[in-house]
């Protein structure tokens, strides 16, 4: 073989993975990235950080006095929308607990755990819409 049609393989062989690639990222990814799991990762533990803070801290200083029972929104603990990755719902509220619904981490579902005054009370269930 020349060196022309060496050089040609090479790029036919480049042309060929790129493509390979570029079809296996666009039509064989699944709904969830890693990405997406970290972004709500990180913000599920930065929002049951901040309630635990919420529940402790008196109601005079804007607290909840050892109760989550005035919590209603994610925004009373301190943290803006444009912070987190996704949009936030806090359901279910009791004393010690309440539910935290994730929406939009997996296009079409939502995603639900349990926060207590001391952290992150279960693993996220999956409910599809």
């Amino acid at each position: 073989m020349t060196n022309f049609k060496l050089f040609t393989l090479f790029i036919a062989i480049i042309i060929i993975s790129v493509a390979i690639n570029i079809y296996y990222d666009s039509f064989m990814s699944d709904p969830i990235t890693d990405i997406n799991a970290v972004d709500w990762s990180n913000d599920v533990s930065l929002i049951a950080f901040k309630a635990s803070e919420y529940w402790r801290t008196p109601s005079v200083m804007g607290g909840g006095s050892d109760s989550f029972l005035e919590l209603d929104s994610v925004e009373l603990l301190g943290l803006h929308k444009t912070v987190l990755s996704a949009e936030y719902e806090i359901t279910n509220i009791k004393e010690t607990e309440f539910t935290l619904i994730s929406k939009e981490i997996i296009p079409g579902t939502i995603v639900e755990t349990t926060i207590t005054f001391q952290g992150i009370a279960t693993l996220p269930i999956i409910i599809e819409i």
